[in-house]
């Protein structure tokens, strides 16, 4: 267990809790519980860096939050959350995104895909390609995330 992420060490202690595997416990109650436990990143990032611009929108027709950072250099970062396409959002990696704006000084783009099993394979995957397609065009793009 030491090696295990934060994120991970969380459902794992859910599903211990609740006596039953991750896979079992279904997506709402896996979504849930990864929106509780956002505080497993804070050992890692700290308390949120602070960002001049934070705005929810849409690219490509696909919800994303765009953070930028006080000192925001040309190119654009577009970011995909963990979570096996099934869970998390923006909110869940908000720490993540606004430490790896600051510390790049690079404007990023959090893609808040569609989640599966509502939508199915390939649905999340289009929403990220739709999304960095589009940015791309204005903006020299680089790709991250954390699954």
């Amino acid at each position: 267990m030491a090696g295990l992420r934060p994120i991970w060490k969380a459902l794992n202690w859910l599903a211990t809790a609740l006596d039953r595997p991750i896979e079992q416990i279904g997506p709402e109650r896996s979504r849930a519980a990864m929106r509780k436990n956002t505080g497993s990143f804070r050992p890692i990032f700290g308390a949120p860096a602070p960002v001049e611009q934070v705005v929810d929108e849409q690219v490509a027709g696909v919800k994303v939050r765009r953070y930028v950072p006080k000192d925001a250099r040309s190119g654009v970062i577009v970011f995909f959350h963990g979570g096996g396409w099934v869970v998390g959002d923006v909110t869940t990696h908000d720490l993540p995104c606004r430490a790896l704006a600051v510390q790049a000084k690079r404007t990023v783009i959090s893609v808040d895909y569609r989640l599966a099993p509502e939508h199915p394979f390939p649905a999340a995957i289009d929403d990220c390609v739709a999304v960095t397609r589009e940015v791309s065009k204005t903006s020299s793009v680089v790709v991250a995330g954390d699954s």
